[in-house]
């Protein structure tokens, strides 16, 4: 899909196995903006799985916009996405989840996010 600019995904599961696939493959993605949200009673996200997001992600060469709904993120994503900040363009991204407050309030306070 070369010409594709905007990427909907609501699954039931993100599993390991598509999100490394993903990653894989996402240089090659004309993907402007991405959105996500899961419809599954089990919001949680491996650690191996958040990394493969974070990657796929990060490797979008065109990407601006991500929004990410219900999804429990563990520290490994944000790691991720750190640790590549200087190579994606992204402008923004949205993270819609309530527990994510606890995380961002350790972060302000000066706590290391891998800890």
């Amino acid at each position: 899909m070369p010409r594709l600019s905007k990427f909907r995904l609501k699954c039931a599961y993100l599993t390991n196995s598509f999100l490394s696939t993903a990653a894989t493959l996402a240089s090659s993605c004309q993907i402007r903006e991405f959105y996500i949200f899961t419809m599954s009673e089990e919001k949680f996200v491996s650690e191996s799985a958040a990394a493969n997001l974070a990657e796929f992600l990060c490797c979008l060469p065109h990407l601006t916009r991500a929004s990410i709904n219900e999804l429990n993120l563990p520290r490994t994503f944000f790691t991720t996405i750190a640790s590549q900040a200087s190579r994606h363009r992204v402008e923004r991204i949205s993270i819609n989840y309530e527990p994510l407050s606890e995380l961002m309030s350790d972060y302000r306070g000066g706590t290391e996010l891998n800890q």
